[in-house]
C-alpha cells in the first residue's frame, strides 16, 4: 500500500516535527513544551536540586541532625554554622538538609491525594450534574457571588493588617472606620 502524504506533511517532516514513525508521541511533545518554558525549566531545576540534597543529605551537612553542642547555644550565623543553633545547639543548616528528607515526600503524597481527590470529585460531579454549562462556565460562573470586600477583610485578618477598603463600597466604609481601618479615595 502506498503511503499517502500531503505537502503539508512533507514541510513538518522536514521541520522535524514529527519522528521517523510518522508521529510524534505525547510524551515528546509534553517534554517539547515544558523546556521551552523557561518558570517550568527554574523550577524542575530547583526540586531536582532539592531532591540531590535530600538524597545526599548526609553527605552534604556538616553536623548531624540530632547531634547537640551545648557550648554553641542560640548562636548567631557564623562559618561555623552557617544558619547559626537552636537552643539545644543544633546546626540549623544541617537539620534543614536533612528536613528535605521528609517535607519532599510530604509534599509529593500532598499532591498525589489532591489529584486523586479532585479527579474522582469532578468525575462525579460530571456525571451527576451532567450540565453542559458547567465546564463551560468554569469559576468564572462562581466569581460572581464572593464579596469582594469580605475577601479584603478576610486576607488581611490572616496577615494582621488592617483593611484597607475603597471608597466607592458603600457601607463597608463605615465597617472599616469602627474597625480602625484606612479608605482611599
Amino acid at each position: 500500500m502506498a503511503k499517502l502524504t500531503t505537502p503539508a506533511m512533507e514541510r513538518l517532516y522536514k521541520k522535524k516535527k514529527y519522528n521517523t514513525a510518522g508521529v510524534s508521541s505525547p510524551g515528546k511533545e509534553a517534554w517539547k513544551r515544558l523546556i521551552r518554558d523557561k518558570a517550568a525549566v527554574a523550577g524542575l531545576g530547583i526540586i531536582a536540586i532539592l531532591l540531590l540534597v535530600g538524597l545526599f543529605a548526609p553527605l552534604i551537612a556538616p553536623y548531624g541532625y540530632q547531634v547537640q553542642d551545648y557550648t554553641a547555644i542560640l548562636q548567631p550565623p557564623s562559618s561555623r554554622h552557617i544558619f547559626g543553633t537552636d537552643g539545644t545547639g543544633r546546626d540549623i543548616f544541617s537539620r534543614c538538609i536533612y528536613g528535605a528528607r521528609y517535607s519532599l515526600p510530604i509534599g509529593i503524597m500532598c499532591v498525589i491525594v489532591g489529584l486523586l481527590v479532585g479527579g474522582i470529585l469532578g468525575v462525579l460531579a460530571a456525571y451527576w450534574l451532567r450540565t453542559p454549562k458547567l465546564h463551560e462556565q468554569g469559576f468564572s460562573y462562581y466569581a460572581h457571588t464572593v464579596n469582594p470586600s469580605s475577601v479584603k477583610f478576610c486576607s488581611c485578618a490572616w496577615i494582621g493588617i488592617r483593611p484597607v477598603v475603597n471608597i466607592d463600597s458603600g457601607s463597608m466604609v463605615e465597617k472599616s472606620k469602627n474597625v480602625g481601618g484606612l479608605y482611599l479615595i
